[in-house]
């Protein structure tokens, strides 16, 4: 994706990820895939894979909550492995 054409939600989202070291995917203009979930920024919407209706938290620091308690049972699943 090109970082000149997101919102400025979604590159926010996408800086504070990258700090964090969580592994993400912009999978189009418009959503973030981490693990199971996959985040709106711009509407703050939160899903889990094959959930049909958005998860009550709105916002990127539920989002990052979210991981983060998904990240302390399995580490590995949420980091970039370590540089070499």
């Amino acid at each position: 994706m090109n970082r000149d054409r997101n919102s400025p939600e979604m590159n926010l989202a996408l800086e504070r990820l990258a700090a964090e070291r969580i592994r993400h995917e912009q999978t189009s203009a418009f959503q973030i895939k981490v693990g199971p979930f996959n985040f709106y920024p711009d509407k703050g919407t939160i899903y889990r894979d094959g959930d049909r209706e958005a998860r009550p938290e709105r916002g990127l620091e539920n989002f990052l909550a979210l991981i983060a308690k998904l990240r302390d049972r399995n580490p590995s699943a949420f980091e970039y492995p370590p540089k070499r």
